[in-house]
């Protein structure tokens, strides 16, 4: 039993040197041939520029100029990007007040992107001043509605010819009446009021406080068309 043991190992092991013994020649022929190639291609190439001197003169010399000129170019290049990005940097601290970026135009950009004026007030898109409540501000001074109307720091809309404008859009003069758009006052009552100081109705006629039309030479009159006398006799 122990010599079949030993037999069984026995070729296990022959088998093995067999294995690896053939596995080292093949290695070694597979560089020999590698070798024989290698030495084969340096002698042909050796020939080949032997045979062709000027040709390889002229490669070689064209290759090494190629990569000077390259060189060449990747570092101006990276120059150029060191000396921009440093006159931008440059630009930019000396374009900066404060942290607030400054326009050609003079006029400071705030960091949500609205103008400030040399004053300290905000300035539109339009060219208008911007109030900290975020109504504009006109150069004089007054605050300016959406529509474009002058608002006073009592909130009152003020037009452009001066007169106060009410929240329905009417004209206020500076007695506080309305005015109406053909220029006549606006009682609060809605009629309107001659600069005199006499109602007017829709009509265009002066209405007394007794609510009878008047005619402008002062006679009251009726609603037939006819004058009235003070003592309500009718004029024929």
């Amino acid at each position: 039993m122990s010599s079949s043991l030993y037999c069984v190992v026995l070729c296990c092991f022959v088998l093995f040197c067999v294995v690896l013994c053939y596995f080292v020649l093949s290695c070694i022929v597979l560089c020999y041939v590698v070798l024989r190639c290698v030495v084969l291609f340096c002698v042909v190439l050796y020939y080949f520029v032997l045979s062709c001197t000027v040709l390889y003169c002229v490669v070689l010399c064209c290759f090494v100029l190629c990569c000077v000129v390259l060189c060449c170019v990747v570092l101006f290049c990276i120059e150029l990007y060191c000396v921009s990005k440093e006159r931008n940097r440059e630009e930019f601290s000396e374009r900066t007040v404060n942290g607030k970026f400054i326009l050609s135009s003079e006029k400071c950009i705030y960091s949500n992107g609205k103008f400030i004026h040399s004053i300290g007030k905000f300035i539109h898109s339009s060219g208008k001043f911007i109030h900290s409540s975020g109504k504009f501000i006109h150069s004089s001074g007054k605050f300016i509605h959406s529509s474009g109307k002058f608002i006073l720091s009592s909130g009152k809309c003020i037009h452009l010819s001066g007169k106060y404008i009410h929240s329905s859009g009417k004209f206020i003069h500076s007695s506080r009446k309305f005015i109406h758009s053909s220029g006549k006052f606006i009682h609060s009552s809605g009629k309107c009021i001659h600069l005199s100081g006499k109602y007017i109705h829709s009509s265009g006629k002066f209405i007394h406080s007794s609510r009878k039309f008047i005619h402008s030479s002062g006679k009251f009159i009726h609603s037939s068309g006819k004058f009235i006398l003070m003592k309500v006799s009718i004029v024929v």
